[in-house]
């Protein structure tokens, strides 16, 4: 339990400290273009790691923490691969990022909260999951206060489309092959973020892309706010990018 606590304040001191000092973030992007990345997907593959010498590799745990078990495992998976891209995909790459970046801190905060009240043993790999979401949460506030993502509408609907797209890929080999990626299974082993609501596939699968779409457009609204609030409280951030390493935009 007291591990678990020392998550929950370690996610939210990194949010809050990534706010305060969000102006040097920016003005040394060198280092946080890449940094932010690396860092999350080191973080992830140690998580992985670990998952697969405690538990092995058919255990559920693991399973779901691959890139095929959710939105946030692809998300932590892709991210050093984004340098990779074409410059205009990489602009809708990062604009999920950015529209993922709240329901990253809510997840992370709830997934604190439920160790707390209801794991009876504190695991590492809970941990490093609980850092991957807090640190994704601040790298979308920064590409957006770094002037990297620009929220044009075109753009959104595209970055929307492209990741509920994800999903839906899933779904459909789920229904060919008979296995459960995404948790979007048509044959009774359904789940959102591993917990059944309803019995119902179908409306199970109705929710899933409901809730991810809400997510996505309040991810927008959000970073509005933040970025409202973030120039209220701290003044305008630099977005000089000239000596950025990673490819700029």
């Amino acid at each position: 339990m007291v591990g678990y606590i020392g998550a929950l304040v370690a996610s939210i001191a990194i949010f809050v400290l990534g706010l305060v000092f969000m102006k040097y973030l920016v003005k040394y992007r060198k280092f946080s273009d890449v940094d932010f990345p690396f860092l999350i997907f080191v973080l992830y593959f140690i998580e992985l790691v670990l998952l697969i010498v405690d538990l092995g590799f058919e255990n559920l745990s693991f399973l779901n923490a691959l890139p095929t078990g959710n939105v946030g495992p692809l998300m932590f998976f892709t991210l050093p691969f984004a340098f990779l891209l074409p410059k205009k995909a990489r602009k809708y790459y990062h604009t999920i990022v950015a529209l993922l970046s709240p329901v990253m801190l809510i997840f992370g905060v709830f997934c604190s909260i439920s160790f707390i009240v209801m794991a009876k043993a504190f695991y590492a790999t809970n941990l490093l999951d609980i850092l991957c979401h807090a640190i994704f949460s601040v790298y979308g506030i920064y590409l957006v206060r770094s002037k990297q993502v620009d929220f044009e509408v075109k753009r959104n609907l595209v970055a929307g489309g492209c990741l509920l797209g994800v999903p839906l890929l899933m779904l459909i080999l789920n229904a060919i092959f008979q296995t459960a990626f995404f948790g979007l299974s048509v044959y009774g082993d359904h789940n959102i973020y591993n917990i059944i609501f309803p019995k119902s596939a179908a409306v199970s699968i109705v929710l899933y892309f409901v809730m991810l779409a809400v997510a996505l457009v309040a991810g927008y609204f959000y970073q509005k706010a933040m970025d409202i609030a973030h120039d209220a409280l701290f003044g305008d951030a630099p977005t000089d990018s000239s000596d950025s390493i990673a490819p700029t935009e």
